[in-house]
């Protein structure tokens, strides 16, 4: 490995502390504050690269953008109470851009060092991790609470079955999942490790029925739309494609709708699970036809929430203002409100609050994608933004860092296998 493909220490350790982030602290300790160790990753940023001559006009005035969305919300809503105004706007929001822009400045600087530490040890610690939640997980479906932690917040048990990620941490699962795919994939197509190949294989029958019965829905939408993506990616926007990585793409492709097929019909809790509550879903947000008949109409709950929030947040405005309320599980708000990005942020700020988030999110994660290349990347702008609604209106994709850093590194892949550079580990 070449020299200059390293990192420094400090890079590698916030890198190792990063995902001990997403793996496990969570589960260690429930509550958010941790999230002021970003500071320092800011400071690193700003103390390393003061002389960075990759910032460009365009991160100035979406940064401004933002920051006078949040002025004139201030301006007109006042701050009901300091604290819910920081968690809102720094703890379960910039501080998870950071780690976007850290994994920015990361790539820019020494692209190999990065390339190297998710080929090597991530993907290593991604799949050994997963192998060890594989008892606790099938030993916490039998509902004895094993090594669960923190759960009084929420009754719902299957919320909780997640193994060492945390309570009520099924989306957080679902993408750690997506991105341990995605990276065995990325190692098997960038340095044909076969073990990449073959675990994703055997991995995916165990999401999907763990998915069944933890009540995660998110896994049957997310998990094909995300993956979905990279595997098109490669197929059609790779220029430096071969035939046999066409055949070998269009194989695993077919292996992946292989399997969830034949666990659909041989697996009675995926099959009823899909029947009800996924077909609901996808009939409730208009990807399939037919009629649902619940509490809320023909609308999900996320899509009622986000009503509410538009009607009673002044949402069509500047909203109730940043920290109005909490962040979920408000007592003075419907059950559930929070449960998805849309409604919250719409309550708080308005649209307007909400577009803001997702053109800074989007334009950094693009950034990353972007990198290196002359394609300006106007088109994958509007797919990154596209993807963000989604997920914003599906799970609370800007208050988590997993969430983030999943999309980073899913950007620095798709730059990689774009580009013509090639690193050896």
């Amino acid at each position: 490995m070449n020299r200059l493909d390293k990192f420094t220490w400090i890079d590698k350790l916030i890198l190792i502390y990063l995902m001990i982030e997403v793996l496990i602290l969570r589960w260690i300790y429930s509550y958010g504050y941790y999230k002021y160790f970003h500071i320092l990753i800011l400071f690193i940023i700003i103390f390393r690269n003061k002389n960075n001559r990759k910032i460009r006009p365009s991160d100035i005035l979406v940064i401004l953008f933002y920051l006078t969305i949040i002025f004139l919300n201030i301006l007109n809503n006042g701050i009901n109470s300091s604290f819910r105004f920081l968690k809102s706007f720094y703890l379960y929001g910039l501080s998870n851009l950071i780690v976007i822009l850290y994994i920015m400045i990361l790539s820019y600087r020494n692209k190999g060092a990065l390339k190297n530490f998710i080929l090597k040890e991530m993907f290593i610690i991604f799949n050994a991790y997963f192998i060890i939640n594989i008892p606790i997980i099938i030993k916490q479906l039998e509902g004895t609470y094993f090594l669960m932690r923190n759960v009084e917040g929420n009754p719902m048990y299957e919320d909780h079955i997640t193994g060492l990620i945390g309570a009520s941490g099924t989306h957080q699962l679902t993408f750690f999942w997506i991105i341990l795919i995605i990276i065995n994939l990325y190692s098997y197509f960038t340095l044909n490790r076969k073990f990449g190949l073959v675990s994703s294989i055997i991995y995916i029958p165990f999401m999907i029925i763990v998915s069944s019965q933890n009540d995660n829905t998110a896994f049957f939408l997310l998990f094909p739309f995300i993956v979905g993506q990279y595997l098109l990616y490669r197929f059609i926007f790779n220029k430096n494609i071969s035939f046999f990585s066409i055949v070998k793409i269009i194989f695993l492709t077919m292996s992946i709708l292989f399997l969830f097929t034949a666990v659909y019909k041989n697996n009675d809790n995926v099959k009823n699970f899909v029947d009800g509550k996924v077909t609901r879903k996808l009939v409730q947000y208009g990807v399939i036809d037919g009629v649902v008949d619940e509490k809320y109409g023909n609308d999900e709950e996320r899509i009622f929430l986000y009503k509410y929030a538009l009607e009673y947040g002044n949402g069509y405005k500047l909203g109730n203002g940043i920290g109005s309320i909490e962040l979920y599980g408000d007592l003075s708000m419907p059950k559930h409100f929070g449960m998805s990005e849309i409604s919250i942020r719409v309550y708080e700020g308005g649209l307007i609050y909400l577009f803001s988030i997702i053109l800074i999110f989007s334009h950094f994660i693009n950034r990353i994608y972007i990198m290196n290349n002359k394609y300006r990347g106007e088109l994958s702008f509007l797919i990154i933004c596209g993807n963000l609604v989604v997920l914003s209106i599906y799970t609370q994709v800007f208050q988590y860092m997993v969430y983030c850093l999943v999309l980073a590194l899913i950007a620095f892949i798709l730059n990689d296998e774009y580009s013509k550079q090639h690193y050896i580990l």
